[in-house]
């Protein structure tokens, strides 16, 4: 079974294999490889390796433990795949509902004087409310991204009528 790098599909040069680095007196820790059952299907190993020295301190060869974290590492593929769902629905499915009530608040605004006083309270209301739900998604997504810094979220109302 040839070694694969942790992407389960590009070669794992020999420079790279854990056991040679250890060999070279390297110490290696939590480096994950992967490969290729007979059936297809991917292993994937965490391998820790340190070279083993004699009395004198001179490399007399190398050791290498190997764990099989192939549960740990799909579960992180499938919460990335969830993440990623996210990202787009929220992107998708709650952006672009919010950006036609706002622009529909604003075609209505612009015709505010032939508005009764109560119906611009409440046009008012739908707006705070719709600019809040879009700061939430900005959020949301900023959150998800692992970017919360990135994205400061302004939640004041945009208008007052």
């Amino acid at each position: 079974m040839p070694l694969l790098r942790s992407d389960g599909e590009t070669p794992l040069p020999l420079e790279e294999v854990p056991l040679h680095r250890a060999r070279f007196g390297e110490f290696v820790r939590d480096f994950v490889v992967t490969a290729a059952t007979p059936t297809g299907a991917l292993v994937h190993l965490k391998c820790n390796a340190v070279p083993l020295r004699d009395e004198a301190g001179a490399d007399n060869g190398a050791i290498a433990l190997v764990q099989d974290v192939t549960a740990e590492v799909q579960a992180a593929q499938r919460a990335e795949d969830l993440r990623r769902r996210l990202v787009e629905t929220i992107n998708h499915e709650f952006r672009t509902p919010l950006a036609a009530l706002l622009g529909h608040v604003e075609l209505i605004h612009d015709h505010h004087d032939d508005l009764d006083p109560e119906l611009t309270a409440w046009l008012a209301a739908i707006e705070r409310s719709g600019w809040k739900l879009r700061d939430l998604v900005l959020e949301i997504d900023a959150l998800v991204n692992g970017d919360p810094g990135d994205c400061p979220v302004d939640r004041r109302p945009r208008r007052t009528a």
